[in-house]
């Protein structure tokens, strides 16, 4: 079953596109469905010895803020195709130094 989600989709307003991306940013992190999920990265960045997660389709951060508060001296990188500009903001103000949005479209299409 094809099921796009309908922000990835060009045509779809901007405004809206970061209303649902905050949405889901402030579920995920509220609900914590991805807690679970922690100690499993935790292994994986420990095994890796990475420093650094490149969050490829992040939207406006998603689970991944409350999951960087609990591991330490953890780097990120958030990207989308379409970028929340005002959530890659907030999400470097929160963790300064550790959160860098990535504010070019990663595809290299200069139209959204």
């Amino acid at each position: 079953m094809h099921a796009p989600e309908l922000e990835d989709e060009p045509w779809f307003p901007q405004s809206l596109r970061d209303s649902l991306t905050a949405f889901l940013q402030v579920s995920a992190e509220k609900l914590g469905i991805f807690d679970p999920a922690l100690p499993v990265l935790r292994e994986v960045l420990e095994r890796a010895q990475a420093t650094r997660i490149v969050d490829m389709g992040s939207g406006g951060g998603g689970p991944l803020l409350s999951i960087l508060a609990s591991i330490p001296d953890v780097q990120a990188v958030l990207t989308d195709l379409y970028p929340n500009l005002d959530a890659f903001t907030q999400a470097e103000q929160r963790l300064p130094g550790r959160v860098l949005g990535h504010r070019d479209l990663i595809l290299g299409d200069s139209t959204p």
